[in-house]
């Protein structure tokens, strides 16, 4: 439950993580697109803060809000890193609400 909190050991910085609880808690992510202290989830669509908080050279840093660290909780997470190869973007778009 500390805030600030380092998850390090990920081997690059990511460009998306999702977090997920092992029990019913919402899970959330965040793409280096981006700015300040914001994180989604995928039942919602407004931005909530103090989940995942930065991306870090080895890992990530996540807050104190209960969907990612509560205490005792176990959690899964995935991290993806754009390299440059096409196999994975991180952007944004404006929706037309057509397709």
């Amino acid at each position: 439950g500390n805030d600030n909190r380092s998850i390090t050991g990920v081997g690059f910085q990511p460009d998306l993580v999702v977090i997920r609880a092992q029990t019913s808690r919402y899970s959330c992510w965040r793409s280096s697109a981006m700015s300040g202290d914001v994180s989604y989830s995928f039942v919602d669509t407004s931005t909530a803060s103090n989940v995942i908080q930065a991306f870090e050279a080895d890992g990530f840093q996540i807050g104190s809000h209960l969907e990612v660290n509560a205490n005792g909780e176990v959690y899964h997470w995935i991290a993806f890193r754009d390299n440059g190869a096409g196999a994975f973007k991180v952007g944004s778009y404006v929706g037309n609400g057509n397709e």
